[in-house]
Order: C-alpha cells, then structure tokens, then sequence
C-alpha cells in the first residue's frame, strides 16, 4: 500500500497543467544569466537593445537579459512598454496605455512599433500569475500579451483583462486620423485588426515593440 501511494504521488509531482507551463517559460524572460562572468563594457542605453539576425525561435540575449523572441523574421520584445523608453519589469505586467501619436516615441532605443504586415496573427489565451492575455508560442519559447485593456478617446480603461489592443504603425487606408492595431480577445485566437470602431489615434491601447 505505501509503495502504491508514494508511486502515485511521484507521478502527481511530475505532472504540470498547460498553463503552469506556459508561465514558466514566460517567467524565464525575467531571468538574468550567470554562466558568463561580467564585462566591462561602456555605457548602456536605459533597457537592452537586440541582437542582430537570431535564428527562428531564439531568445535574444543582450547584457545578461532575455529581451526578444523571433517569431518568424520579427524579433519581438519580451515585455509591454512601461515609462518611455523602458520595458516594464515582468512580461505579465501591463505597461501604460498610449495614443497612437506617443507609441511612435514610446520604444526603446533598438526598437520600434511593429507595423501591420508584422503583427502575431496567433495566439492562445491563458492565464500567467492572474494574469489573462495572449501567449504566442515560437518553438521553444513563449512571450506573453497582457490583456491590459484600452481607452476610447480619452475615456476610461474598458475591458481591462479581458481585451488587449496593441498599436500597429500603419494608418488605415484613405483615412489617416486611424490606424491598425492588433486584438486578442479570449473567445478566439486569431488577431482581430483594423475594426470600424477603433483604431482612432487618439485612443490608448498597448505597445509591444519589435527591433529595428
């Protein structure tokens, strides 16, 4: 009877549910390397800019701090744009909101607002730390889009972890007071983009940079 139980529990240990693999491998964008002594190099810009010509799928290193994921010929950054100019702290947290006019400025020196041939089409909504938002995988890797919401015009927050809209840097055609942006709302995982009733650049949405 004990070794039955101790077996049974040696499998439950084992096992992991989808999300809580998810998470981990997000998390992993956080963590710091130690395997190489440090450097001395000169000064740095605020937050880390990418490395040039990773191969699909690839973690993107630069001083000792995972900062990007290609995804097909796109090298995304980890995390959504806080302050400007700096990525926020966890890929889970949600940065400030910004209009269309202050995303173009927001990104960090190294990248820049994706444009809409170069938005994530795919994705899986999941919950990361109580977060919801949109996981996009890319072989071994996993970076996370937070539902962070968005603002209408200078209106108030709506759908805070349920929608998150990211700016694109393409305007909408024969309309320039719009623009394209990408959507990841929980009931689908194809990206939403482009619709009638938002895309005004005075609205706030997110901003996940892509390098330069």
């Amino acid at each position: 009877m004990k070794r039955v139980l101790f077996c049974v529990l040696a499998v439950a240990a084992t096992v992991m549910s989808k999300s809580d693999v998810v998470a981990q491998r997000i998390q992993r964008a956080t963590v710091r390397t130690t395997t190489q002594a440090p450097k001395q190099t000169p000064a740095q810009p605020s937050e880390p800019t990418p490395r040039q010509n990773p191969a699909a799928g690839e973690t993107v290193i630069k001083e000792g701090l995972r900062t990007g994921v290609k995804i097909g010929e796109v090298v995304w950054a980890t995390r959504n744009v806080g302050e400007p100019g700096k990525f926020v702290e966890n890929p889970w947290d949600y940065g400030r909101l910004y209009t269309f006019f202050e995303a173009m400025l927001v990104c960090p020196q190294g990248w820049r607002v994706p444009t809409v041939h170069e938005i994530i089409r795919e994705g899986e909504w999941t919950t990361v730390f109580g977060v919801s938002g949109t996981a996009v995988r890319a072989v071994n890797e996993v970076i996370f889009l937070p539902a962070a919401g968005y603002e209408i015009d200078g209106g108030t927050n709506g759908e805070k972890g349920i929608v998150s809209r990211y700016w694109t840097g393409s305007d909408y055609p024969n309309d320039k007071n719009r623009a394209f942006y990408m959507q990841y709302p929980p009931s689908r995982s194809a990206v939403v983009y482009g619709r009638p009733e938002g895309g005004g650049k005075n609205d706030k949405y997110s901003v996940r940079c892509v390098a330069k």
